[in-house]
């Protein structure tokens, strides 16, 4: 699940991250794997809470097309 973050100012929340092929920290939007029997939108959640430590009152679903693995490059999904 990706999700993008924004404020009621209409801001967008990233983190920065550090991925072993690139030689500095780089920016990023919240994303992780779906865990097994979860819905998308609540890996959306929990992805929110542990990466940038906010809850969100509102939510959009924008799509629902899928990557597996993304650290890794795999495929897409389309459930």
């Amino acid at each position: 699940s990706t999700t993008t973050t924004t404020t009621n100012e209409s801001s967008f929340l990233i983190l920065t991250q550090t991925k072993y092929a690139l030689p500095s920290s780089s920016l990023a939007i919240v994303g992780g794997i779906i865990e097994p029997e979860e819905e998308a939108l609540d890996a959306a959640r929990r992805e929110v809470h542990e990466e940038l430590g906010v809850s969100c009152n509102e939510w959009k679903v924008l799509g629902n097309r899928f990557r597996t693995d993304v650290n890794r490059g795999m495929g897409w999904v389309h459930p």
